[in-house]
């Protein structure tokens, strides 16, 4: 069976969680565009989910709301 693994926003080849939460150009914009840039960063370093839900959970409650808003909608 075939899979298309092209990412659905920008078509770029072998879309994985890291492209399309943090590395898609368009993903990227909206980081920018809401100042959660430097977060964006720290959060696409780690290797794993629970990291990332731990450091959310570890900030300021407006910035966990922005994040997880963001991340869920995208």
């Amino acid at each position: 069976m075939e899979l298309d693994t092209c990412c659905c926003i920008c078509n770029r080849l072998d879309e994985d969680g890291a492209h399309l939460f943090f590395k898609c150009k368009w993903v990227k914009k909206l980081w920018r565009e809401l100042g959660l840039e430097s977060f964006k960063i720290q959060l696409s370093i780690l290797s794993d989910a629970k990291q990332c839900v731990e450091l959310i959970l570890a900030l300021p409650s407006e910035k966990q709301c922005l994040i997880v808003m963001l991340l869920n909608n995208w």
